[in-house]
């Protein structure tokens, strides 16, 4: 099968990278080393649609920077009385704990619910561990304001006790958690609605969404299975029969036959994440697509 419009997305995805070799500066060296890592300096992501009858082609670019390491606000007013605007660029530290870990967990057999998780976070660094002290204080005033309306909420956990360790400085600082209602099984199945899968180009943020809807009823689970170099997520679909909430992976796979299946390592392959959602979404809900489930 020979599609134009995937020869398209080829050559502009290949032309474009070359182009921007040609802009990247490459710094001598006395050995010159492989440089093909180097034709790659910025995502190319090209999205092609056939183009509406008797009308002209359009085409449209855009440049998108690399995301930030660490939270940036820019914060931008204008005094009355003054025809400039000013700015000023708060720049939030990136901390980095050397370990996080769970020390207790509190239950309530009255109200059958977490009263309190204890969590221990030990600070390499006292710039660091004075930032976090500085942030977590400012907390309470912020969601007090409503600029963090949703805050820590998480259901059947009241409250959460943070233990800030550097050195020898200790401190512990209480964060309220807000109370989700358990959604009952009846409402979870009016709520949940069967996607449908486009066929068009699917970003990853999308892919997300819809890898969500899809898991969240019949034969069907998925997970995170890790970050890619961006720190993007990568989600992972399991078809899988008996659908239970414990099952043994590595027993079904030694019983059974396992198909595994890996879309888009490239970001041309986009073709590939649309089939496999697809595929996914005959499994949900085509009996034909479930029987092969059953197959030993």
């Amino acid at each position: 099968m020979i599609s134009s419009l995937e020869a398209l997305h080829d050559e502009i995805y290949f032309d474009t990278l070359d182009y921007l070799r040609g802009l990247t500066e490459i710094e001598e060296r006395e050995e010159m080393t492989d440089t093909s890592r180097l034709s790659a300096p910025g995502n190319v992501f090209p999205l092609i649609h056939p183009s509406e009858e008797r009308q002209p082609t359009r085409i449209k670019v855009r440049l998108e920077d690399w995301k930030a390491s660490s939270p940036v606000a820019i914060i931008t007013w204008k005094e009355k009385g003054h025809l400039e605007s000013s700015s000023r660029r708060l720049n939030f530290p990136r901390i980095q704990p050397r370990s996080l870990r769970l020390m207790a967990l509190t239950f309530d057999g009255r109200s059958a619910c977490l009263e309190n998780g204890l969590l221990e976070a030990e600070i390499e660094n006292e710039s660091d561990y004075l930032n976090l002290l500085s942030i977590l204080d400012h907390l309470p005033l912020i969601q007090q304001k409503g600029l963090l309306p949703e805050g820590f909420s998480y259901s059947g956990l009241k409250q959460i006790i943070l233990k800030i360790k550097h050195k020898d400085l200790s401190r512990e600082l209480a964060l309220s958690v807000q109370t989700k209602r358990e959604t009952l099984p009846a409402e979870k199945e009016k709520k949940i609605s069967r996607p449908t899968i486009p066929a068009e180009i699917i970003s990853p943020e999308r892919c997300l969404e819809l890898v969500k809807a899809l898991t969240a009823m019949g034969p069907l689970r998925g997970y995170i299975a890790g970050r890619s170099y961006e720190g993007r997520e990568v989600p992972v679909i399991e078809a899988l029969l008996p659908s239970a909430t414990y099952v043994s992976l590595p027993r079904l796979i030694a019983f059974k036959p396992t198909l595994l299946a890996s879309g888009r390592q490239h970001a041309n392959e986009v073709s590939a994440t649309t089939y496999l959602l697809q595929l996914a979404e005959k499994i949900l809900k085509e009996e034909e697509w479930q029987s092969y489930l059953k197959k030993n």
